[in-house]
């Protein structure tokens, strides 16, 4: 779904407030809706109206009773877009460790934090968080988002081992999934994320390249643009393409938020600035010399 909705403006301790009030108002409507399904059947069957009557009533009650719960998915939806498209994990952390207090213990909301614990540069506070939840069922629409963070995780860790036994986990769990459902389609990009980190691992440079600028075009998200944005620039560097790393860090620079990709872009931009003052100055001086010599 698209996200429409901007926090940008919004105070965190706001944010809570209308985010728990619409749920409660949600469940509320969601648990009435059992009873009321109940009801129309019982007037159908009851004589007080025809049983098809009794049966379509209750069929529009359990038909709200599912908008309700897509309502619910959306406006969580709507709170990931302070990562996702603002590129804001301090705000996002700030909303969620509110939110997960007292009888809000749903597993996303940990989850959210690791999240944003890792996009403000603590890989060791996100694992933390990572291991402190429940792992999410194999076929759960978490899943696949748990594996993503706990690869970039290991990845700070250099603990590629571990990646590759988590790759094989995702493909077994793909094996069972319908090809073209989108948690298939989710796990498929995590297998190229994945390869892209044990590419790079093994200095696959070449090959490394082309997964992350596929991701790149891929991205839904200015977060995951920034993601593959930022593995590029340090390829580029590598490489010597030291205008292309330059023009992604100011790209990241600018639309990276409160992100760590921001600090370190504006490290990785001087360096790759210095060669071409380097060159400048060396024509220079060659101008000097032939200058010199003509007189």
């Amino acid at each position: 779904m698209k996200q429409k909705k901007s926090y940008k403006s919004i105070r965190p301790d706001a944010i809570v407030k209308e985010y728990r009030l619409t749920i409660i108002v949600l469940w509320i409507l969601h648990v009435l809706t059992v009873p009321l399904a109940i009801f129309f059947l019982w007037r159908g069957f009851s004589g007080q109206t025809s049983p098809v009557n009794g049966v379509m009533s209750a069929f529009v009650a359990c038909f709200a009773n599912y908008l309700i719960y897509v309502v619910r998915i959306y406006k969580l939806n709507q709170l990931n877009s302070i990562l996702t498209m603002d590129c804001d994990p301090v705000k996002y952390e700030k909303v969620f460790r509110k939110i997960r207090g007292g009888l809000w213990k749903n597993p996303v909301y940990t989850l959210n934090i690791a999240r944003a614990r890792y996009y403000q540069g603590d890989w060791q506070g996100a694992m933390s968080e990572l291991k402190a939840m429940a792992k999410p069922r194999e076929k759960s629409i978490l899943t696949f988002q748990y594996y993503n963070l706990m690869v970039s995780c290991l990845e700070q860790e250099g603990n590629f081992d571990r990646i590759v036994e988590i790759r094989e986990k995702v493909k077994k769990l793909l094996s069972t999934l319908k090809e073209k459902s989108n948690l298939a389609a989710n796990g498929r990009q995590l297998l190229t994320i994945i390869d892209g980190v044990l590419t790079v691992h093994r200095q696959n440079i070449t090959r490394a390249k082309e997964i992350y600028e596929e991701l790149y075009e891929n991205a839904s998200f200015t977060l995951s643009r920034l993601t593959a944005l930022w593995k590029l620039a340090q390829l580029d560097h590598l490489t010597g393409a030291n205008r292309s790393a330059a023009d992604h860090c100011e790209y990241i620079i600018d639309a990276g938020g409160t992100t760590f990709f921001v600090k370190e872009a504006e490290s990785l931009l001087p360096q790759c600035r210095r060669p071409v003052q380097v060159e400048e100055t060396s024509c220079d001086e060659s101008l000097e010399d032939e200058s010199d010599g003509t007189e």
